[in-house]
């Protein structure tokens, strides 16, 4: 299974990569939650984090290699995913946090609050909607990975990646 998250080498059908996805999805969830509950660790637990990206980057260009497409197209998929994580946030922001979204905005920006306050206030708002935000990027992920798995096709037989038999399904 390592080197389905660490070689960026062979190919990945649908299936596999949608597992693999959800893996990556439940680490991140687990990481997060922890850094809810124990705030102590979050510059720590903030690197595991970061760390998962790789992973992610891994399978993407691997389910692209299935599909007989280049692995650089996993820029496109880590733009959309940003994209979609954005609109997500901001619902979560404009929806669940009772108008001090738009009212920290507004003073800082005519001016009543300085930068380093509004940064504050904005990482106050952020953790006392931590998890509706949580929940926000659990989806944007399942999203992408999904809307991305159906984009790209299934290559059956042998291609310039590797041959039939390295998919993992």
């Amino acid at each position: 299974m390592g080197d389905l998250f660490l070689s960026p080498n062979g190919r990945i059908g649908s299936v596999a990569f949608i597992r693999a996805g959800y893996i990556l999805i439940l680490a991140a969830t687990a990481l997060n939650l922890l850094k809810m509950f124990a705030p102590a660790l979050a510059p720590a637990l903030a690197l595991f984090s970061m760390l998962l990206v790789y992973p992610w980057v891994v399978i993407w260009i691997k389910r692209l290699h299935n599909g007989s497409k280049r692995g650089g197209g996993v820029f496109l998929y880590i733009l959309v995913y940003f994209i979609v994580l954005l609109i997500s946030i901001s619902i979560v922001l404009f929806n669940f946090g009772d108008g001090d979204f738009s009212e920290i905005v507004n003073a800082f920006i005519s001016e009543e609050i300085s930068q380093t306050e509004y940064m504050r206030q904005i990482e106050v708002l952020a953790q006392e909607l931590a998890l509706p935000i949580l929940i926000a990027g659990i989806l944007s992920s399942i999203a992408t990975l999904f809307v991305g798995d159906k984009t790209i096709p299934n290559d059956p037989g042998d291609n310039q990646y590797g041959p039939e038999d390295t998919v993992f399904d």
